[in-house]
């Protein structure tokens, strides 16, 4: 039996029963034999049956073990920063107690405590279950003060997001409109959460969120300023205004750090790169945060356009109220929790976390048959590490695919691991017939790891999920499409991300070749890419599958070809191109169907074309005259196409006498720069068997300065690249950076072959 101090211990804490001591008996003895039983090795036995957990033991063989007990609750483990979870020895039910802490006066700020919790007691009846609130405030000593509050199993965010990636757009719609209803309940009581950040939001196995925590931050810390005792995760979401200027928390700020959450869960990324917490809070003040679409392209418009409004820098400029915010959000996503318990479906713990502690101290029996499929889990997972084979990540919010296995034989191409270079004495890469690199295929996460700085050849490219090529590090990876076929690729997504795509011969092709990439997919999303051919009449030919989504986003790139851009075989639900640089080929070639009427829209930024015949072609297979509306919104680019910005043309009864075309006016900055001799918008008159320019009353261009773009001269030795960037315009100026491309920040091309 434990030692007369161990049982005294474990009686007075109430930790466990006196049956619940000897049923570890079997258990010590075998762990034992002949050797006495410590009282180490009791505590590990209670561990083993989840009567104990191990923050548990490592507090009894502390020097005050008695800090287990606050009150009438027993800690079971810590949760976070003097933050722990604990069990009534009473009803038995779980909470959460936070130490509060104070640098003023004690005795008021308890006081302040104590008129929050009465104030809570008269409107607590009718709080959402998506807010827990606090219950009671426990004086444990002279220096130490808890406050309880109910635990919510599940998991927190940022716990999801570290273990699973960036979530559905579906489940985060779902996410968002709980946690705004229990802004909404707490401002329609006068009341602010304080302190909306990814560990306060909480999900449980239902699909349910819940926010937790509200007060506690605000209460500890009502004032933020610039010091050196920031932490990153406590002000990654907090709102310009509050910092260093004795502002409290209001609707505004609040909505702020909702956005932020809300682009976090759906970027799995902060919403600004840096690791100090000072310059986070300066970056904040400077600029808005950047518009989640261009790292999610699936993000709908509405929503997207919903989390700008809530994260710009300036509170005017948000919703006037959290309840405007919410009825706003309810439009764009139901109150169901389907998306959200589908996610988490996948947790492997979920289990685990649908027992409450107590309950999970009868579950001892199942132990033995668990440790022995651990046991040969990991046998397993060593022969197969031995003969060559690496497990592969937990990957949530990906649709598993079921692999059949028809030769047991190794595969002959060698799989290159993007988290770390190849060994030395390795394999050799293996090679085409051409000397050049083979295509890997995608691994079982759609991940196709190509090494930066080498060439390879282009192979037909397949997976059920969401495919991401793309290269090891910043430099390029280079494709060569070598056959009289284009690069082939069929998924549900698509991602490109550091890959130049070219052609194998500058001046040859194979003949009859329809497009430099042939891609097929609801999502298509070009980064930092390069697409290059002086041979191919499309760089890049866009076919939908079934899905609901259809989304084209280029962000960072450089299309050079012959005649077009981009091919979309059919309308897109949205289509955006940024930053990014078209020489010699019309962007943007639209195919429309019959239907008596469709609106097409481009989402244009920072856009420098030269050269080619258009911007965007719109060619409708209708054999009848259709209402087509075009919108374009552009602002901060140069349009300089040698002869329209809008090329329409159509079947053999078709005539543009119901087309409008509209270029709309960015939500700020400057418009876009276009030369004098280029048409708004022009359209193929059959009659006439001819280009004619659109009437007038047809277009709408507000968005449109009529300039001539003056750009940069090369010196020698400059990046053939900088010869557009634009230097100068006749016109108004309403920001320090002028229209068009950013060249620093475009890829640098790979020259394999010298040039001539």
């Amino acid at each position: 039996m434990p030692s007369d101090h161990l049982m005294q211990l474990l009686t007075e804490l109430q930790l466990c029963s006196q049956q619940q001591i000897a049923a570890c008996e079997p258990g010590v003895r075998r762990l034992c034999h002949d050797l006495p039983d410590f009282d180490s090795v009791w505590l590990d036995a209670l561990v083993q049956r989840r009567v104990l957990t191990p923050w548990q033991t490592d507090i009894l063989q502390s020097t005050d073990p008695q800090q287990l007990r606050v009150d009438e609750f027993c800690l079971r483990d810590a949760i976070g920063a003097d933050t722990y979870q604990a069990a009534s020895t009473i009803n038995q039910r779980s909470a959460v107690l936070r130490r509060l802490s104070t640098d003023g006066d004690v005795d008021r700020f308890q006081q302040s405590v104590t008129d929050l919790i009465e104030r809570l007691d008269d409107v607590r009846s009718s709080a959402p279950v998506t807010l827990e609130l606090p219950r009671r405030l426990i004086n444990h000593s002279e220096t130490s003060t808890f406050l309880a509050s109910g635990y919510v199993p599940g998991w927190s965010a940022d716990d999801l997001l570290v273990r699973g990636g960036r979530m559905p757009w579906k489940a985060v719609a779902e996410i968002g409109w709980q946690l705004l209803s229990a802004m909404a309940w707490l401002e329609s009581n006068q009341m602010r959460h304080g302190h909306i950040v990814l560990k306060n939001v909480r999900l449980q196995p239902s699909g349910r969120t819940t926010l937790v925590s509200p007060f506690v931050h605000s209460l500890q810390h009502p004032n933020l300023s610039y010091t050196a005792d920031l932490k990153l995760q406590d002000i990654e979401t907090t709102a310009p205004e509050l910092v260093a200027t004795g502002t409290s928390a209001d609707s505004q700020s609040e909505l702020y750090s909702l956005g932020c959450v809300l682009w976090q869960l759906l970027t799995s990324r902060p919403t600004f790169l840096s690791a100090d917490p000072i310059n986070r809070l300066l970056k904040a003040k400077e600029k808005d945060v950047a518009d989640v679409r261009s790292l999610v392209p699936d993000c709908p418009d509405s929503m997207a356009r919903l989390i700008q409004n809530f994260t710009r820098r300036s509170p005017e400029l948000r919703p006037t109220s959290i309840a405007d915010a919410r009825d706003r959000w309810s439009k764009i996503a139901g109150k169901g929790l389907s998306h959200s318990r589908q996610l988490l479906k996948r947790m492997p713990d979920r289990r685990l976390q649908q027992t409450s502690p107590m309950a999970s101290q009868r579950v001892g029996s199942r132990l033995r048959p668990l440790a022995a499929a651990a046991v040969m889990v990991a046998g397993f997972m060593s022969y197969g590490t031995y003969r060559g084979l690496l497990p592969m990540p937990l990957r949530l919010g990906v649709a598993t695919t079921a692999i059949t296995v028809d030769d047991p034989s190794p595969p002959q191409a060698e799989v290159v691991s993007a988290a770390a270079a190849p060994e030395t004495g390795s394999a050799p890469p293996v090679r085409t017939e051409r000397g050049l690199l083979k295509m890997p295929s995608p691994d079982a996460a759609g991940v196709v790891v190509l090494q930066s700085g080498e060439v390879y050849e282009a192979a037909a490219l397949e997976f059920p999920g969401v495919m991401h090529i793309e290269s090891t590090g910043e430099q390029l990876a280079v494709v060569k499409v070598t056959t009289a076929e284009p690069w082939a690729i069929k998924a549900a997504q698509v991602a490109f991300n550091n890959v130049q795509v070219q052609s194998l011969s500058a001046t040859e092709s194979p003949t009859g070749r329809p497009a430099l990439v042939d891609c097929q997919s609801d999502v298509v999303s070009l980064r930092n890419c390069i697409l290059y051919s002086q041979v191919d009449e499309v760089l890049l030919r866009w076919a939908p599958q079934a899905g609901a989504t259809s989304v084209v986003s280029v962000d960072g790139c450089i299309l050079h070809g012959r005649r077009t851009g981009l091919h979309l075989t059919s309308p897109t639900q949205r289509c955006t191109v940024r930053n990014s640089l078209f020489q010699q080929v019309s962007a943007i070639r639209c195919d429309t169907s019959n239907r008596p009427s469709s609106t097409m829209q481009f989402d244009v930024s920072h856009v420098t074309q030269v050269g080619g015949h258009g911007f965007v072609d719109i060619v409708s297979s209708a054999q009848q005259t259709t209402e087509d509306r075009i919108e374009i919104q552009c602002g901060e680019s140069v349009l300089a196409p040698n002869l329209a910005l809008v090329r329409l043309a159509g079947g053999k009864g078709w005539t543009a006498s119901k087309t409008q075309v509209a270029f709309l006016l960015p939500e700020r900055g400057n418009p876009t720069l276009v030369p004098g001799d280029v048409h708004p918008a022009v359209h193929f008159d059959r009659s006439l068997n001819q280009l004619v320019e659109l009437p007038s009353n047809q277009v709408m261009a507000e968005s449109l300065l009529l300039a001539d773009p003056v750009f940069r001269t090369l010196q020698n030795g400059d990046d053939p690249l900088y010869a557009f960037e634009l230097i100068d315009y006749e016109g108004p100026k309403l920001s320090l950076r002028l229209p068009g491309v950013d060249v620093a920040s475009l890829p640098k091309f790979i020259f394999d072959e010298p040039s001539d």
